[in-house]
């Protein structure tokens, strides 16, 4: 495994005392077991010295996280487009039928789903794990509410 190419000057091809040093300690603890360098660093890592990892810099865990965020979020409000339509349609069957309480079932449920991304749990998350887990968690109190005739809207669709 050829460690240099991360470590020398693309264009000279030198090699600088830091560099050296940086190199000399990746080779101690590629010698040690502790470290697997196999891999380039992400955009947003650096070498974390005290672990001989690559970490996720402090000043970019935040940035990242936001970016994967707002790409659930809006992966969700599409989905979330595609539930309201269908709704929609079930309730305008309701409507022409008279069936005032699946009206109101469809009418909450509606609410429901506009309101999810701003659900205090999904306000809450600091990382997409728990971000994913409540959007999760508040979708399923809204299907696990619809009454029977409505679940045929939910069918497919997993936020």
């Amino acid at each position: 495994m050829n460690t240099m190419r991360y470590l020398i000057d693309p264009v000279t091809s030198a090699v600088c005392a830091f560099e050296r040093e940086a190199l000399a300690f990746i080779d101690k603890a590629l010698a040690a077991g502790m470290v697997d360098c196999s891999r380039p660093p992400e955009e947003n890592e650096s070498w974390d010295r005290e672990t001989a990892m690559w970490a996720v810099r402090p000043d970019q865990d935040g940035t990242l996280f936001q970016g994967k965020a707002l790409a659930h979020l809006n992966a969700t409000r599409i989905l979330r487009e595609q539930l309201l339509n269908r709704l929609c349609g079930l309730g305008y069957d309701a409507l022409n039928e008279g069936d005032n309480d699946m009206v109101m079932a469809i009418h909450t449920a509606r609410r429901a789903l506009r309101d999810i991304t701003e659900a205090p749990a999904v306000v809450a998350a600091t990382d997409i794990d728990q971000l994913r887990n409540a959007v999760s968690a508040a979708y399923q109190v809204i299907v696990a509410a619809a009454p029977e005739q409505m679940q045929v809207a939910f069918l497919g669709i997993q936020l």
